[in-house]
């Protein structure tokens, strides 16, 4: 899949992002190796990192890409005991045009149609959203989180931290008609906004 690295700085930086802190640093440090920035500041630590240390961090994280397709190929979702299981994988984007999972991204457009799929179809019972998500875009999230309250009332959404549900990904779970989480599973809430959040901490290190 081409990649459009103009597309991505664009929606990345000067909007809010709503991203788990540690895989934050691997995302900005991906996206600033790849478009030509050689340093980052983490906002939170003060720490910089020149364009080896991003390398490095980068190079720190591995991802496969999970897409799961029920044998029946009109189906995007794989169906079991009448329950349609539906992956959210990576991290969460807006308008990202692709039903399922891909390249390490899940789009919020793609979890809803396929939610919907599942609603209008009458084998399935339930919706299960298997969350393994670290966050994403805050465009597009409450839209989502507001659909998935609507159709929870046409059958029940449960949603599962399989092993993480983190910022946006906890708000979309926290839409679902009921929340589970695995023994290791991590969840946590939280928003930033790359600039604000940046200058932010350097006042108040500075003391101003």
């Amino acid at each position: 899949m081409a990649r459009n690295l103009a597309h991505i700085a664009n929606v990345a930086f000067n909007r809010p992002i709503a991203l788990e802190p540690g895989y934050a640093r691997v995302f900005y440090s991906v996206l600033a190796s790849e478009i030509g920035i050689g340093r980052l500041i983490d906002g939170m630590t003060g720490e910089v990192l020149d364009s080896q240390g991003m390398i490095q961090l980068a190079d720190s994280y591995s991802y496969e890409d999970q897409v799961t397709i029920d044998d029946n190929r009109d189906r995007y979702y794989k169906s079991v005991g009448g329950i349609a299981i539906i992956p959210v994988d990576g991290t969460l984007v807006h308008k990202f045009g692709y039903l399922q999972p891909r390249s390490g991204m899940t789009g919020y457009d793609g979890l809803i149609s396929r939610i919907q799929f599942a609603i209008k179809d009458p084998s399935i019972k339930g919706i299960l959203v298997d969350f393994d998500t670290p966050g994403g875009q805050v465009s597009g999230c409450f839209d989502a989180m507001d659909m998935i309250a609507r159709l929870r009332s046409e059958k029940p959404i449960w949603s599962l931290g399989c092993d993480m549900h983190c910022s946006a990904g906890q708000a979309l779970s926290s839409a679902c008609s009921r929340r589970l989480i695995t023994q290791t599973g991590g969840c946590r809430f939280g928003w930033c906004d790359d600039d604000a959040y940046q200058y932010g901490s350097i006042i108040r290190r500075s003391g101003s």
